[in-house]
């Protein structure tokens, strides 16, 4: 007999990443806690609208938000080290699933004798550093079918071990127009007291595909 698990994503959220989860703008997000409520408890977090939620979730805010690593055919390496290619399916990130993004300008300064300030020389903008975080829990009705926490887990893992940039979809990303991110590194945190819950936490940053003509 499986013991019902009713997940606090405020209280979850909080516990792994030390941060309060304000805003969850999930087109699904209302329907689905009014039709089974004790599946998902959002109890904590105010439900906004998707207008509301991309001006409310400006650079560097943690949001709640879809996104999906998309399918196709990427590159990973065998148990040879030999580079393949493997087919893979679309995969939307678990409800609970936290965005940041930042950017540096690549630039050069010149320090003037005798002066406050400095000459600078502007040259362009650095990748977009991406930090995806959220939780893996059981989430019935998911678009892909991964409805269990470790099939969630199990797929995480998947897009972590290309050799590839990824296709990614999600409003705040196509609006500052990022299609491709490539994984720097991944964590899985551990949370005290909750078998059933499984945080994720990794780094990315944007990725653009590059055409070199050899003349």
């Amino acid at each position: 007999m499986m013991i019902e698990f009713n997940a606090d994503i405020s209280l979850l959220i909080n516990q792994a990443f030390g941060l309060g989860g304000r805003f969850v703008s999930y087109p699904e997000a209302m329907a689905a806690s009014d039709v089974d409520p004790a599946e998902i408890n959002f109890s904590g977090i105010d439900i906004v609208s998707r207008d509301e939620a991309i001006e409310l979730s400006y650079l560097g805010t943690p949001i709640i938000y879809p996104v999906t690593l998309k399918g196709g055919v990427y590159k990973v390496y065998d148990s040879s080290g030999k580079i393949v290619e493997k087919k893979m399916t679309d995969f939307r990130l678990p409800l609970a699933t936290i965005v940041d993004f930042s950017r540096s300008k690549i630039k050069q300064k010149t320090k003037i004798p005798g002066s406050m300030s400095s000459v600078k020389e502007m040259y362009g903008h650095d990748d977009w550093q991406i930090r995806i975080r959220g939780l893996c829990l059981g989430e019935p009705r998911h678009p892909q079918g991964l409805d269990g926490f470790m099939d969630q887990h199990n797929k995480i893992l998947e897009f972590e071990q290309l050799a590839d940039s990824i296709d990614v979809e999600g409003d705040l990303f196509k609006e500052k127009s990022i299609y491709k991110i490539d994984i720097n590194q991944i964590n899985f945190p551990q949370l005290q007291g909750k078998p059933r819950v499984l945080p994720f936490d990794f780094s990315c940053e944007s990725d653009e595909p590059l055409e070199l003509i050899l003349l």
